[in-house]
């Protein structure tokens, strides 16, 4: 549970260039390569200007180079992959291995971040981004990549596997006891006990957005609006959150004298309301007397900074927030501020981002007969999205009809 993993992840070859000799060696460099002979793999591919063109085939390269112990040189070509097209998984996963037994963890965290982006059912990636954020005192964070890591870790059950889950098991069942005890404290109306118990519960396991929301209310009641605001932000960070967390937080920042922030979640809360309620009316005269104070440049910029420094510490969630009260507070459109805010969204839940992607190449492997590439984007589609989803529902049967044709193709071929 405290080790990543740093094997190299070998890229996937597309082997069906128009050009049959480039598939041929290609073909013979991955032979070549899983058979050990490093050095014959470079001489394949090294001096071949149409291969050096190929994403995997620079990342096959850079691997060639780790395992003969160049470690600059395997950089060098993973980072080359990287900036010919940047959706090369393995490069972005390997980089970040090196980075991180180098114990640059920061900048090993932000390229795991960028694979998990384009590849979030990958356990690998799940697995060193959960041990890293344990490392840096992320509990949030990491229980969900640990999680994360189980659900997807389908095959090859290993020690390693099998321990976490263990691990795991044992800190839900300490939760359950907590949670039996409520009932006693709930029935007494103990609040100061019912927030006790809250707390040991996210002390021993950290993925429980209902303890952090009940704390928060809790606290509300309580008048301590500081801790209410601190675990409402909590759960609007890291948690699905309903429309009244977000007004209680832009109410809680107006109290605390923090306009700028109050004026932003106010403007988040005139998205989510409805238009003709009496709540939308008030959200409207709160946006109108705080605008005056809130939408400045000099307001804007320091969100700005605030979400680079936040950023750069590998907490995109806080950075998110931050870029999400820039683009609230600015006057006019801001397109430089929504790309950073797109950016974090996918490095934070990837999955609809991926899901979408796949889905929209369907059809076009399906014209192009590729049957047997379709149906393993309808296999990612079910394994990412939300079971009896459109697009789940859609995946399956994409890939029963594809086998059906790749079934009709060879009894034609048979045939003749």
């Amino acid at each position: 549970m405290d080790n990543s993993n740093f094997d190299t992840q070998i890229p996937t070859a597309v082997l069906h260039d128009s050009d049959e000799g480039i598939a041929l060696r290609i073909k013979k460099a991955y032979e070549y390569y899983s058979a050990g002979s490093y050095r014959e793999t470079l001489d394949l591919l090294v001096n071949d200007p149409i291969l050096l063109k190929i994403p995997y085939v620079l990342v096959l390269i850079g691997n060639c180079y780790k395992n003969l112990s160049n470690t600059d040189k395997a950089m060098k070509y993973w980072h080359q992959s990287i900036e010919t097209a940047p959706v090369e998984y393995a490069a972005f996963l390997n980089i970040g291995n090196i980075l991180y037994s180098q114990k640059n963890e920061n900048e090993a965290i932000k390229f795991w971040t960028q694979a998990y982006a384009l590849k979030p059912e990958d356990p690998v990636v799940n697995l060193n981004l959960a041990v890293a954020y344990k490392t840096k005192g992320c509990r949030i964070k990491a229980t969900k990549f640990f999680e994360h890591y189980l659900r997807f870790k389908t095959n090859e059950i290993d020690k390693e596997y099998l321990t976490i889950k263990e691990n795991i098991l044992t800190l839900r069942a300490k939760v359950e006891l907590y949670y039996r005890k409520l009932n006693e404290y709930k029935n007494n109306g103990d609040l100061k006990s019912i927030s006790s118990l809250y707390v040991k519960m996210i002390s021993v396991y950290a993925n429980l957005p209902n303890a952090y929301i009940n704390l928060a209310n809790i606290f509300l009641i309580d008048k301590n609006y500081e801790k209410a605001l601190e675990f409402f932000l909590i759960v609007y960070k890291n948690f699905s959150y309903n429309n009244q967390i977000v007004w209680n937080i832009a109410n809680l920042y107006e109290m605390s004298g923090k306009k700028a922030d109050a004026f932003c979640f106010y403007r988040r809360c005139e998205k989510m309301f409805r238009k003709n309620s009496t709540k939308y009316q008030q959200i409207l005269s709160k946006i109108n007397s705080l605008s005056y104070s809130a939408v400045t440049n000099a307001v804007k910029s320091d969100f700005i900074n605030k979400a680079q420094e936040l950023e750069n510490r590998n907490l995109y969630e806080d950075a998110l927030v931050e870029y999400e009260n820039a683009y609230y507070s600015s006057i006019g459109e801001a397109p430089d501020i929504q790309e950073h805010i797109e950016r974090l969204k996918k490095y934070i839940e990837p999955e609809p981002f991926v899901i979408a992607y796949l889905y929209n190449k369907i059809n076009n492997y399906l014209n192009l007969k590729k049957y047997s590439a379709c149906m393993e984007f309808c296999d990612r589609i079910v394994l990412l999205a939300p079971i009896n989803s459109r697009e789940s529902l859609f995946a399956v049967r994409c890939k029963t009809e594809c086998k059906k044709l790749i079934i009709a193709k060879d009894t034609s071929e048979n045939i003749r």
